[in-house]
């Protein structure tokens, strides 16, 4: 894909790989919704009931769509804002499972920011945020 550079492309297999074995870990920790919210009181919803849902057959499949759709929405809207990638040495993967750090484009240096994003008519949701750093 265009402006995928080695380090993204490195970064999201790793993202791929950790994720996987999460789900696969919290899967044999819990045992009912309350039960994870007893363990894991910051869990958010659809977190608890993939993890009650996992199975490898189904799960793996999903993790690898999701892959692919962070990849995208990630290249479409850094090179948009930022120009194509010259560098992702920085990123991270938080807590949740999001992509934070710093990337290094054509136009800058970019901090990249997840949040979890909710609202009185909004479903909940991560957002991707694209800064420009000064």
């Amino acid at each position: 894909m265009k402006g995928l550079n080695k380090n993204l492309e490195n970064f999201l297999d790793t993202w791929e790989k950790d994720t996987i074995k999460y789900y696969q870990k919290l899967r044999t920790e819990i045992r009912s919704y309350r039960h994870a919210k007893e363990l894991y009181p910051d869990l958010s919803k659809q977190v608890i009931l993939t993890a009650l849902s996992w199975s490898d057959l189904y799960g793996i499949p999903l993790i690898k769509k999701e892959r692919l759709s962070k990849q995208k929405d990630l290249l479409n809207r850094v090179n948009k804002k930022c120009g194509n990638i010259i560098s992702a040495d920085n990123l991270s993967i938080g807590e949740n499972l999001s992509i934070n750090g710093t990337i290094n484009a054509e136009k800058g240096k970019f901090e990249i920011e997840t949040i979890y994003a909710e609202g009185y008519v909004q479903q909940p949701h991560f957002r991707v945020l694209i800064k420009q750093r000064k």
